[in-house]
């Protein structure tokens, strides 16, 4: 399996943000209400992500829709394994919070919909 053919760092330090074609994490960036019942998570990066050879730093970078090629060949990749590991921890904790905190109403919102490129739902 890959769990046991790779071994995954215990500790990821996000300091600085990520960006990999149009997908973005930045911690400056996430909403101040992620951890609440009626947020949806963010949404899931593709599985191709590490392919992506460029990358479109978010609004308001100009000119808008700018694409940048990366510095090296390790860089897109480095940034695509914290973009996957970063949205799966938040929405981790965030589905971990909602089923302890909040009813099963209709409010509570499981749905992957929240982009952090856009910084709003898609």
């Amino acid at each position: 399996s890959v769990e046991s053919d790779y071994v995954l760092p215990s500790v990821l330090h996000f300091c600085q943000r990520y960006i990999v074609g149009k997908w973005f994490w930045g911690k400056r960036k996430m909403p101040k209400d992620i951890f609440t019942c009626e947020m949806p998570l963010l949404k899931s990066p593709p599985e191709d992500l590490p392919t992506y050879d460029y990358f479109i730093p978010p609004s308001p970078h100009r000119p808008k829709d700018e694409r940048k090629t990366f510095g090296n060949r390790f860089k897109g990749k480095f940034d695509a394994f914290m973009l996957c590991q970063l949205t799966s921890a938040v929405n981790e904790a965030s589905t971990f919070y909602k089923k302890h905190n909040c009813d099963d109403s209709r409010s509570t919102r499981y749905d992957l919909t929240y982009n952090l490129w856009l910084g709003k739902e898609e």
